[in-house]
C-alpha cells in the first residue's frame, strides 16, 4: 500500500472513531426528539424555531466546546500532514439552509459538513482506482456511511461521509490532490459567494 493510501486509511479510521465518540457524547446530552435528517427538509428546519434556535446551535456549540471535539485526538493530525478541520459556523449553516429552501433538499444532505476535514496529499489522482477500492472496503467495514468522487468543472476531490444513523448529523472528509488545490479553493470560494443572500 502506498503512503498516500496508508494516510487516507489511517485518517478515515481515526475520524470514524472520533465521530462515534463525539456523537455518543452529544447524544447523551441531547434535549430534543431525534428526527430522520434524511427526510427532514430544510424548509421544515427553517420553519422550526426549535431546530434553528436550539438543535443546530447546540450541536455546533457542542463540537466547539471543551467537552466536544477538543477532548479528542483528531485535531493532532493537522501537524503531521496537510489536514485541516473546522466546525461550521452557525451563520454559515443558516445561510446554507436558506440557500436550499424550496429546492427539495434535506438537512442531512445540506448540513453534511457541520464538522469537516480536508486531507491534501500528493498522487491522489494517480491512485484513483486504488482509493476507490480502499473507500469501498472502509464503507463495508462500517467506517464510512458513503463516499463519491466529485468532478465539477476544475474541482476534483473524494468526498467521504460519516454517519451512524439518519438521526445524527453527518461529518465530511474531502480528499484532495495537491495538484488540484488552487482550482478546488477557487471553486469553493465561488460556491460560497453563490450562497450569499
Amino acid at each position: 500500500m502506498t503512503a498516500t493510501l496508508v494516510i487516507i486509511q489511517q485518517t478515515i479510521v481515526q475520524m470514524a472513531i472520533q465521530y462515534q465518540q463525539v456523537t455518543a457524547a452529544y447524544d447523551a446530552t441531547m434535549k430534543w426528539a431525534p428526527r430522520n435528517l434524511k427526510k427532514y427538509s430544510v424548509d421544515q428546519a427553517l420553519k422550526s424555531p426549535q431546530f434553528m434556535t436550539q438543535v443546530l446551535p447546540d450541536y455546533l456549540g457542542f463540537l466547539e466546546a471543551d467537552d466536544g471535539l477538543q477532548t479528542f485526538e483528531l485535531l493532532n493530525l493537522e501537524s503531521a500532514i496537510d489536514c485541516r478541520w473546522r466546525v461550521k459556523r452557525l451563520a454559515t449553516a443558516i445561510i446554507k439552509i436558506q440557500y436550499y429552501t424550496g429546492k427539495h433538499r434535506y438537512v442531512a444532505k445540506t448540513l453534511n459538513d457541520c464538522f469537516g476535514g480536508r486531507l491534501v496529499l500528493k498522487h491522489v489522482n494517480w491512485h484513483s482506482a486504488e482509493i476507490a477500492q480502499l473507500l469501498l472496503m472502509l464503507k463495508q467495514g462500517g467506517y464510512l456511511s458513503r463516499y463519491y468522487y466529485r468532478q465539477d468543472g476544475r474541482y476534483r476531490a473524494w468526498h467521504c461521509y460519516f454517519q451512524n444513523n439518519n438521526t445524527q448529523f453527518p461529518w465530511e472528509l474531502q480528499i484532495w490532490d495537491t495538484d488540484d488545490c488552487q482550482h478546488n479553493l477557487a471553486e469553493h470560494q465561488r460556491h460560497e459567494q453563490e450562497r450569499q443572500p
